[in-house]
Order: C-alpha cells, then sequence, then structure tokens
C-alpha cells in the first residue's frame, strides 16, 4: 500500500532543473484508461481548483509567489494526493485516435496543467530556472515524453528555429505524427506560464472549443489591451 507521503515524495521534484525527469512516471494508475480529452479536461479543472483554494488566482501572476509556503501547503493537501494518482493516467492514453482539433484541445489543456504542476513541485521556483523547466521536466503521455516546450512547438506547427534553422520535434522522434497542421493562432491566449503578461488560465473543452477559445480570446484582449481613442 502506497501511503500519501509515498505518492507525495514520487511527485515532487528531486532532479536539478537542467537533468531529465518525468514528474508523472510513478506507476500508480490502475483501472480502465479513459479517453485522452477527458483525462486532460479533468486534469486541468483538479489542479485549477486546488491552485485557486490555495489564495493563488487563476489571474495571478506567480512573480511575488516564488519559494511561497502556499505552494508547499498546496503539495501536501488531500486534492494534491489525488492530483498526482489521476497524472498517471496519462502514460496510458492514446492519441493516435485523435483528431487535429481533439489533439489540440488535449495538449493545451495539458500545457497548462504541466505548468502550475511544475510551480508546486519547484515550490515556486518555476521562473528561476525557466528555460531548464521547460525544456528537461516532462510528462510521460501515451508512452513518449513530453516536455512544456515539445507541446508549445507541436502546438505550434513544430516551425523551424530561425536561427539554428532545427526543429524541435525532428528525426524519428514518434512525436511527430501528433504536430498540429492547420495551426490555430488563437493559441497564444490560451497558454500560461503564470506571469503577468499571460493570459488567464481556461479549461477547453471539445465539445465547446469554438465558444472556449472566443472566451479565452476576448479575456485575454480585454485584460491587456487598452485602446486611447484621443490618441491618433
Amino acid at each position: 500500500k502506497i501511503s500519501k507521503d509515498d505518492v507525495s515524495s514520487l511527485h515532487l521534484m528531486k532532479a536539478k532543473p537542467d537533468e531529465d525527469c518525468v514528474i508523472n512516471g510513478s506507476p500508480i494508475f490502475s483501472g480502465k484508461v479513459r479517453n485522452a480529452n477527458v483525462v486532460a479536461e479533468e486534469l486541468l479543472d483538479k489542479i485549477l481548483k486546488l491552485y485557486v483554494a490555495h489564495t493563488l488566482s487563476s489571474t495571478h501572476s506567480t512573480a511575488k509567489d516564488k519559494l511561497d509556503k502556499r505552494w508547499v501547503t498546496m503539495a501536501k493537501s488531500d486534492q494534491w494526493e489525488s492530483f498526482t494518482r489521476l497524472i498517471t493516467e496519462l502514460q496510458y492514453v492514446t492519441l493516435h485516435s485523435l483528431t487535429e482539433q481533439q489533439r489540440v484541445v488535449f495538449f493545451l489543456n495539458i500545457f497548462n496543467t504541466m505548468c502550475i504542476h511544475l510551480q508546486v513541485n519547484t515550490q515556486g521556483a518555476l521562473m528561476v530556472k525557466y528555460t531548464a523547466c521547460l525544456i528537461h521536466h516532462k510528462y510521460k503521455i501515451g508512452g513518449l515524453d513530453y516536455s512544456m516546450t515539445d507541446i508549445f512547438h507541436i502546438l505550434r506547427g513544430n516551425p523551424k528555429n530561425p536561427l539554428s534553422r532545427r526543429r524541435q520535434i525532428r528525426g524519428r522522434d514518434d512525436k511527430r505524427s501528433f504536430v498540429i497542421e492547420n495551426v490555430d493562432c488563437r493559441i497564444h491566449f490560451v497558454l500560461s506560464y503564470l506571469t503577468v503578461s499571460c493570459p488567464f488560465i481556461h479549461v477547453i473543452h471539445i465539445n465547446t472549443f469554438e465558444e472556449d477559445m472566443l472566451s479565452a480570446s476576448c479575456d485575454f484582449c480585454q485584460t491587456h489591451i487598452s485602446v486611447d481613442a484621443r490618441k491618433e
């Protein structure tokens, strides 16, 4: 039997930011594996509610919350234990049967879930080792390891880096099968790194995709754009 402390220790970050680390790699999940989008939506909904419950508003930047004890308190809660058990289901979901739009919804929700997850695991220090964490800390999804950087580039069509002229997902990497071909620019109104300039966090649902994307886009524009009609 795995205790609550055991579950927490399996998912709290022990690796250094520049070391590869799968943060949902513990084989705890048992049961019938559900549809990938159902799992992703539930994961983001759970961690977002937990995030807000610990006075870390979904509209609030974490810039002033680095190394804050609230992240530690969040990681010790019963809800966090439930989340860390559920996150292991991602290891077994299948993405091959999803349409491109369903993959967009899946990766948007997983990206934002992972961002909050990393903040908890690093106890709010994600922004301190920003680049390293985005590259080296990963989710195992359907047998493949995905970093936040991988997911970001998958959603953007995996373009070439303008400097290196290399793609993030390349060669014989099986993740190339899931790269989005028809890129929806509205993803940038949804993807959040939990900074002041980032969008509010929204759970995107496959059944209300257009409405959810429109809502996220409007929220971002209303929050970050102002027009002074007095100026030409």
